[in-house]
């Protein structure tokens, strides 16, 4: 505000300057081209020429500002969704520290889903250990496929890796002996009846 009112002085200032001086000094400009004449004071030459210069920048300024338009759209586009994923880390990491791993992984998912994200990497690592607690393994697998872009990868992703190939590996994981011997039985009993159709 405060330029704004001091260019706003000057031009002033200058004007009146230039009429002043016109007065005084009397004279005449004239521009002629073919059959056209033109014929102005000196003072109103000299204003109307400066008039056209100042229209002329800022006819300048304005094409600049739309065309840089788009671009300041998308940077406040990409700059909300970065706000807005800085909250919901914030808000994730809350209920991790809480222990609701199930509520933490949603948000930490679209936070690793969200481009230029300043914490993206964490969230990618962060959603797979929530995964991994509430007992979603492909939820951690598809996590830690996300974190797999920023190489070299970490020891967290090596501690993420090796627990879930010991979860793999857990007795719990695989089937029940009997539930094989029982799948097996179905199987030669479905092609013992084929056979006797045949």
């Amino acid at each position: 505000m405060k330029r704004f009112l001091l260019l706003l002085t000057l031009v002033f200032a200058g004007v009146t300057a230039v009429l002043l001086l016109s007065l005084q000094y009397p004279g005449e400009v004239v521009v002629t081209a073919g059959e056209w004449r033109i014929a102005a004071a000196w003072g109103v030459a000299a204003l109307s020429l400066a008039g056209a210069l100042l229209a002329l920048w800022l006819l300048s300024r304005l094409l600049a500002s739309v065309w840089h338009l788009p671009g300041r759209l998308f940077a406040g586009h990409q700059s909300y969704y970065k706000r807005r994923a800085s909250r919901r880390f914030a808000g994730a990491l809350l209920a991790y520290i809480a222990g609701d791993y199930a509520a933490a992984y949603k948000p930490l998912w679209e936070v690793a889903n969200t481009p230029g994200a300043a914490a993206q990497r964490a969230a990618c690592l962060l959603a797979a250990r929530c995964a991994l607690r509430s007992g979603d393994d492909d939820g951690a697998r598809k996590a830690l496929a996300l974190a797999a872009q920023w190489r070299p990868a970490g020891r967290a992703e090596a501690a993420l890796e090796a627990e879930l190939a010991a979860r793999a590996a857990a007795p719990g994981n695989a089937p029940p002996d009997g539930e094989d011997s029982a799948k097996d039985q179905q199987r030669q009993a479905d092609s013992d009846d084929g056979e006797k159709s045949q």
